[in-house]
Order: C-alpha cells, then sequence, then structure tokens
C-alpha cells in the first residue's frame, strides 16, 4: 500500500523545512524481502532523513521463527539501501515475542499510553498519546517523544 498523498507529502516537508521519514506497516504474512523491494521502490533515498521506520505487530498464529526470518529479511534489505538501521516501532508484546533478543542494535519507537515512562528502557521514540489535537487537523494525532536533545534529532537524520 502507499498513501495516496505521499510523494507530495515527501516533497512538501523538504519545501517546509521538516525532518522527515517514512514508515511501513510490515505484515507479518507476507514475504520481507517483498515488503522491503515496495518500500525501497516508493521512497526515495535522501540525505538528511531520519531512518526509515517498521511497525511490526505481533499476530499469534504466525510461527515465531518465520516471522523473525522475514524481519531480518526486510530490515537486511532496508539497511542495504538506505545505510541505516530502520527504526522498529513495536508495542510490549511484539518486543518481547521477536525483537527483544535478536533485534538488540536497532532504536525502539515504542506506544504506551497513560503511562510515566515507556515500559523498555532502551527508546528512542516514545507515542505517548494517540489522541493529541493539533489546530488544522481534524481527528486525533499521535504525539512523540523523542529520547534525546534536537542535536541528537539532527544526527539521527544526518543533518551536520
Amino acid at each position: 500500500y502507499k498513501d495516496n498523498y505521499f510523494d507530495r507529502n515527501w516533497s512538501e516537508a523538504s519545501n517546509n523545512g521538516f525532518l522527515k521519514s517514512a514508515y511501513h506497516f510490515y505484515d507479518v504474512n507476507n514475504d520481507g524481502t517483498k515488503q522491503a523491494e515496495h518500500f525501497i521502490k516508493v521512497v526515495p533515498k535522501e540525505e538528511c532523513t531520519l531512518p526509515p521506520v517498521v511497525d511490526i505487530e505481533k499476530v499469534s498464529d504466525v510461527e515465531q521463527g518465520k516471522v523473525i526470518l522475514e524481519i531480518k529479511e526486510y530490515v537486511t534489505l532496508i539497511e542495504e539501501n538506505y545505510g541505516v538501521k530502520p527504526i522498529i516501532y513495536c508495542n510490549i508484546d511484539t518486543y518481547n515475542y521477536y525483537i527483544k533478543d535478536i533485534f538488540k542494535d536497532y532504536l525502539i519507537w515504542f506506544p504506551t499510553y497513560n503511562t510515566d515512562a515507556p515500559a523498555i528502557s532502551n527508546w528512542t521514540f516514545w507515542q505517548y498519546t494517540d489522541s493529541g489535537t493539533v489546530k488544522g487537523i481534524t481527528g486525533p494525532v499521535d504525539f512523540n517523544k523523542f529520547n534525546g536533545n534536537g542535536e541528537d534529532l539532527l544526527k539521527l537524520a544526518g543533518v551536520k
């Protein structure tokens, strides 16, 4: 799937001085290589962007070893193409089941709401609500916190 507004939003983010990245909702029922190839086809390789993000959700009826193998294929191809490890977005169940012991060198974007801090200590981004409001946007908006300062964020995006 490609968002109908992706090309416009990608371009306009740059034109308006925003740091940007692209996000992929990983489907554990589909081939990791094919998903990575689609992402690479859609998302341009540019300097001064945040690492690509892959959202991995735990699905209990899919065999753990197969899912881990497919995720490895996906993240390997993404890293080879973009030159950085993708950020892994996952909840605590997914983290404990697929990520924690296998993908230790990856940055984690962790969603947890109505708490003072994420349930894991090694988070890079924390999505702390899915019900924020922003003037000009209709409906709820996710709010996130970066575990660092502005200089750290620019460094993560490769801004010199």
